[in-house]
C-alpha cells in the first residue's frame, strides 16, 4: 500500500496504521510512505488516519481513509525435512527467531535509498513463492512462506538488491546465515541461508554489490536463496518489487526531511 498526501503549510506528516504510528517522507509539496498487510490478516474493511503537523509539532489537521482487506487462497507446499534440518523446528528456536526479527526490524533508517525498481539477487530460478501455506513432515499448516526462494549452486554469490545500508549479520536458528539490508522508509531485504557473508554492519551497498554466498544453513532442504523484503516489519512478496519502485508517481524528489524520526 503506497500513501501520498499533502497539506500545504505542514512541515511533519504520520500515518496511524494498523495500530502503530509512522512517520510520512516529505516528497515535493506532500508526503509518502509504503506500508504493508500482513499474509495472515482476517479479510475486512480498516481504516488509516493521516495527521499533519507544523514546525513546532502543533497538529494543524489530518485526513483518514478506508482500504478493504482481501482473503487470498493460497497452494500448500507439503515440505519433508532432513533429521538435522527438522530438528531446529522446536518452540525455543521460533522464539529465538522471533527475537531477533524483532531487533533487526525495531528501526528503519528515515528515507528511501533506493530510486528504481529492485532487482534480483541471485543467478538461478524461482522455486518457492511467496505466501504459500507450509506444512512439514506431513504435519498441519503452521505457517505462511515468507519470501521468495531461488535455487542456484553453493557458493554461488548473491547481490544486494537496491541500494542500502547493511543493518544486521550473523545466524538465525531457522533462516541460518543471514544479511538485513536497510534501503530506508521501513523497507528492508534480507538474504538467508547463505555459506558465506562479505559485509559487515553500517557497510552501504549499491545494487548488485555482493553481500554473501548461496548455501543451505538454518532450516533448509538444499542449497538455495530464501530472498525477503520488509515493509516496517511486515513480510511481503518480493516479486512486484522487481517491476515497481513503489516510491511516489513522478520518481522521489532529494528527501526534504529537516528532523529526522525513526520507529
Amino acid at each position: 500500500m503506497v500513501v501520498q498526501a499533502s497539506a500545504a503549510g505542514s512541515v511533519l506528516a504520520r500515518i496511524e496504521f494498523r495500530g502503530s504510528s509512522y512517520p510520512l517522507v516529505p516528497v515535493g509539496d506532500g508526503f509518502w510512505g509504503v506500508f504493508a498487510i500482513p499474509v495472515d490478516a482476517e479479510p475486512g474493511e480498516e481504516s488509516l488516519r493521516v495527521t499533519f503537523h507544523d514546525a513546532n509539532r502543533a497538529q494543524i489537521s489530518e485526513a483518514s481513509a478506508t482500504y478493504v482487506v482481501s482473503e487470498i487462497e493460497r497452494d500448500v507446499e507439503h515440505i519433508m525435512l532432513p533429521p538435522d534440518a527438522a530438528a531446529l523446528l522446536n518452540e525455543d528456536d521460533a522464539r529465538r527467531e522471533d527475537e531477533l526479527r524483532a531487533e533487526q526490524f525495531a528501526q528503519s533508517d528515515p528515507d528511501p535509498a533506493w530510486t528504481d525498481a529492485f532487482r534480483i539477487p541471485v543467478s538461478g530460478g524461482v522455486t518457492a513463492r511467496f505466501g504459500s501455506a507450509r506444512s512439514y513432515d506431513g504435519g498441519p499448516v503452521t505457517s505462511f512462506h515468507s519470501g521468495v526462494d531461488y535455487g542456484a549452486p553453493a557458493g554461488a554469490p548473491v547481490v544486494a538488491s537496491a541500494p542500502g545500508r547493511v543493518s544486521w549479520t550473523g545466524a538465525m536458528p531457522l533462516r541460518g546465515t543471514s544479511v538485513i539490508v536497510d534501503h530506508g522508509a521501513g523497507v528492508k531485504s534480507g538474504y538467508h541461508h547463505l555459506s558465506r557473508i562479505d559485509v559487515a554492519v553500517d557497510d552501504v551497498v549499491a545494487a548488485g554489490d555482493t553481500i554473501g554466498a548461496i548455501g543451505s544453513t538454518g532450516v533448509s532442504t538444499g542449497p538455495h536463496l530464501h530472498w525477503e523484503i520488509s515493509v516496517h516489519g511486515v513480510n511481503v512478496d518480493p516479486l512486484p518489487w522487481l517491476f515497481n519502485s513503489f516510491l511516489a508517481s513522478g520518481g522521489m524528489a532529494p528527501p526534504t526531511q529537516t528532523e529526522s524520526e525513526q520507529e
